[in-house]
C-alpha cells in the first residue's frame, strides 16, 4: 500500500476557520479556550478533577463493553490505569462497514498518539474511542468505498427498512458475509491476510453495526490498547444525566452564549460552528439534528 500525506488545504470542502487553526492559530486564537499543543493539553489534564465514584462507574461499564468486543491485554492495561486515574484523550466516528471513512482509523491512531504523548511527558492518559452507535441515519453507516486496480469499489449493505432506529442495534444481515469473503479477496497487499481475518472475526451475519465495528477496532488496535465505548449502554446514560438536565435548565444562556459566538464569527467572515436557534434544545439527537445544533463542515471520505 502506497501512503502520500495531503495538505488539508488540497482536499475539498475545508472550513476557512479550520484551515486558519492550522495554520496561523494566533489569528483565531479568541475562539478557541486553549492553544493545539502538548504542553495546553498537559495544562488542562492536571487541572482535572473527575469524580472518584464516577470514574469506578464508567470504568466496570467499559471494562465489560471491551470484553465483549474482544480486547486484549493492553486494553485491560489501559482500563485498569484509567480507574486509577489516567485522562482520556476521546476521539469517535459514526459505525461504518468495515470501518467506514478512512479518517475513523485516522482518528483512533490520533488519540492513541496523543495519550502516547502525553504519558511521555509525565501525565499518565489513555486513549478512548466514542462509537456514535446512537446515530440513527443508516445510509451513512451501510456502505464502504475501497480503491482497487485505480478504480472505486462500493460495498453497501441494505437498508431492510430499519431506518429510524440507533443503528448500533441494527443487525447485519446474511449478505454481509458474501461481502467480507469479496473483500478479503481485494486485500492481496502486505498485511492484507491479517486483515481479512479480523473482517472474518468481527462481520458475521449476526453481529450489529455497533458489535462489528468494536470487534474489528478491538483487534485492529489490540497492541495500542485503544478503549472503546459504546454510548447507546443505557447506564452510561444514567451517569451522564446530570450534564443532559444542566443542558435542559440553562438552555437559554446557553444558546445566547452560541448565538452571540456565531454573529462574532460571522462578522469577521467565518461560518458558524454550531448552528442554532432560539427555539433549538441543545440535546443533539444523531440523524435529527434540527432537535438540537448542527455542525458545519461534516464531510466524508473515502478508503
Amino acid at each position: 500500500m502506497e501512503c502520500r500525506s495531503l495538505p488539508f488545504r488540497q482536499l475539498p470542502h475545508q472550513s476557512k476557520l479550520f484551515l486558519q487553526f492550522l495554520d496561523t492559530f494566533s489569528t483565531v486564537k479568541r475562539f478557541y479556550g486553549h492553544a493545539p499543543t502538548i504542553q495546553a493539553a498537559k495544562n488542562i489534564a492536571r487541572s482535572l478533577d473527575y469524580p472518584r465514584e464516577r470514574r469506578a462507574e464508567v470504568s466496570a461499564i467499559l471494562g465489560e463493553q471491551n470484553a465483549a468486543f474482544g480486547a486484549g491485554e493492553a486494553a485491560r492495561q489501559n482500563l485498569a490505569r484509567f480507574a486509577k486515574g489516567a485522562v482520556a484523550i476521546v476521539s469517535g466516528q459514526q459505525v461504518g462497514l468495515f470501518s467506514g471513512p478512512a479518517y475513523a482509523i485516522y482518528k483512533a491512531v490520533s488519540a492513541i498518539q496523543i495519550a502516547q504523548e502525553l504519558t511521555r511527558a509525565g501525565v499518565n492518559a489513555v486513549p478512548v474511542f466514542w462509537m456514535a452507535t446512537e446515530d440513527h441515519d443508516l445510509d451513512e453507516v451501510r456502505s464502504s468505498t475501497w480503491f482497487q486496480n485505480g478504480k472505486l469499489r462500493r460495498f453497501e449493505l441494505p437498508g431492510n427498512g430499519a431506518a429510524g432506529r440507533p443503528v448500533g442495534r441494527i443487525v447485519l444481515g446474511a449478505q454481509v458475509k458474501e461481502m467480507v469473503e469479496e473483500a478479503a479477496g481485494i486485500l492481496t497487499g502486505a498485511g492484507g491476510e491479517f486483515v481479512a481475518a479480523i473482517f472474518r472475526e468481527s462481520y458475521g451475519a449476526q453481529e450489529t453495526y455497533g458489535s462489528a465495528f468494536g470487534k474489528l477496532f478491538a483487534r485492529l488496535f489490540a497492541e495500542q490498547g485503544l478503549i472503546l465505548l459504546d454510548p447507546l449502554d443505557g447506564r452510561l446514560h444514567r451517569i451522564a444525566g446530570g450534564v443532559l438536565r444542566r443542558a435542559v435548565e440553562e438552555r437559554d444562556g446557553l444558546s445566547e452564549a452560541l448565538l452571540a459566538r456565531g454573529k462574532e464569527l460571522d462578522k469577521t467572515g467565518f461560518a458558524a460552528q454550531v448552528k442554532v436557534t432560539a427555539r433549538s434544545t441543545l440535546l443533539f439527537s444523531m440523524g435529527q439534528g434540527a432537535q438540537g445544533g448542527t455542525r458545519e463542515g461534516e464531510g466524508k471520505s473515502t478508503r
